[in-house]
Order: structure tokens, then sequence, then C-alpha cells
């Protein structure tokens, strides 16, 4: 019996190692940063730049319990990007509620989600947004779905210092109640992103300067070699009281001095 007994627990050892042998490795998170073009400015003008950023997610499994909801974005940025805001169009915050327009001038960029919706819609679902800049320091977000739900949704999102090593600010953008459920016992969870940011621009006149230079609104300050971004899609629970997970990447992107 014993020598039975130590051949089946072989056997099985031997099938579980083989077993988890074949299992296929899990994919980590990943992030992506481009700066088109990527020669930095000086100490006080920030050079133009557009800004590329992506976050892959593969590994986010849906939850069919609703115990799992998005919350937010968040984008660490490098201490080398500078932000100059005063001169700037600003999108008034109350009209853009009420209106979900803004002016073209203080328009950001734009962003793309797809996000897996669960076992109803076997096909990964896509949300879209316009960004702009707000008064107050605010990062305006305006949503789109056409699937599940069809949903226009205006978000308040911040402009806020990242509090993290290596970082400058951050822009954190909210998920509200009607995109984290955009239909009953629908829970989409993020599978990728991608966003451009082309910070607008302005002809003004600086001190040492003979000619008027293009300042941005954000833009890349003296700076060579990597510059430190961080992507994160941010989950709560149900209530929306305890954040639970955080899919977070880092990554770099390369600046010319």
């Amino acid at each position: 019996m014993r020598t039975l007994s130590r051949a089946a627990l072989f056997t099985g050892l031997a099938a579980a190692a083989s077993a988890a042998i074949a299992q296929p490795a899990l994919a980590a998170n990943s992030a992506g940063a481009t700066l088109t073009p990527n020669k930095g400015g000086s100490l006080t003008v920030g050079a133009p730049t557009t800004i590329g950023l992506s976050l892959k997610t593969p590994d986010r499994m849906y939850d069919n319990s609703g115990n799992t909801r998005l919350k937010g974005f968040k984008v660490n940025m490098p201490e080398q990007m500078l932000f100059n805001t005063t001169g700037f169009a600003q999108c008034n915050v109350a009209k853009f509620l009420a209106d979900r327009v803004c002016p073209a001038n203080t328009k950001l960029g734009t962003a793309s989600v797809m996000a897996d919706a669960g076992p109803d819609f076997p096909a990964l679902v896509e949300a879209t947004a316009e960004i702009f800049f707000g008064s107050g320091f605010t990062v305006l977000a305006y949503l789109h779905t056409t699937s599940p739900a069809v949903l226009d949704v205006p978000v308040v999102g911040e402009l806020r210092s990242s509090g993290a090593t290596g970082y400058g600010l951050q822009i954190y953008i909210p998920v509200p109640a009607d995109i984290a459920v955009p239909i009953e016992r629908v829970y989409p969870v993020i599978k990728s992103m991608t966003t451009t940011v082309t910070p607008p621009t302005r002809s003004v006149k600086v001190p040492g300067e003979t000619k008027k230079v293009k300042l941005p609104l954000a833009g890349l300050g003296l700076c060579t070699g990597a510059l430190n971004f961080s992507v994160t899609a941010i989950y709560t629970d149900a209530l929306g009281v305890i954040d639970k997970a955080a899919d977070t990447a880092p990554t770099k992107a390369t600046c010319k001095k």
C-alpha cells in the first residue's frame, strides 16, 4: 500500500508539474511613451511637443460579481515637463458640464480605450474621449461609447502633483458611474488605452529673447536622456470606497538637449 501510495503521489506531482509548464506565461502590463519632436527647451521656456501614451493590461480579468469597477486613470509626467498656463484659453468647467462643448483652442488631445465588457460582449468595446484644458487647473474629458450603451459623458479631472519621486505633475481623470457600469450588470475592465496630447501654443516675448517664441501650455524643458512616465488604470469596489487594484506600468521617452 505504501509503495502504491508513493507511486500515485509521484504520478500526481508529475502531472501537476507538466500542467504548470504547459500554461502560457502571463503577459505583464506595459506602457509606451513618445515625444514628437523630442528636443528640449530651456529652464523657463518649454519646447512644443506631441505626447503619445499607451497602456496595455492583457491579464485584467472581467469580474462578474460587480465588485471590481473602473475608478479612473492617472498619468504621471516627467519632472522635465514645464507648464506655462498663464495667458492660455481655458474651458469653463460649469459651461462644459452644461453644454458639453469647449473652445477649440483649449483642446489638449484625444484618447481611445478598449475594454472587456463581459461574456455577453465577446468583442472588445471602445470608448473615446476629447480632452481639454479647463479652468481652475482642471483637465476635462468628454467620453463617448456606442457599446454596450450609447453614452456621451462630460468628466472633470485634475492636473495635480504626482507626489512620486522621479515624476512631476499628474493628470487624473475619474470614471463616472455610468461609464463604470454602462448598463445593468456590465462592469468593463480595461485591456488597452492610447492617448495623444498636443498642448496648445502661443507666441510670446520672453526676457533674453530678441524674437517672440512659441510657448506651449506644456512642453519639454532642459532635458537629455530618459523622461519618466507612468500610466495607471484604477479599480474600486462596488461602493466606490476601497481601491482594489491598479493596473500600472512605467515607461520612458527620450529627450534631446
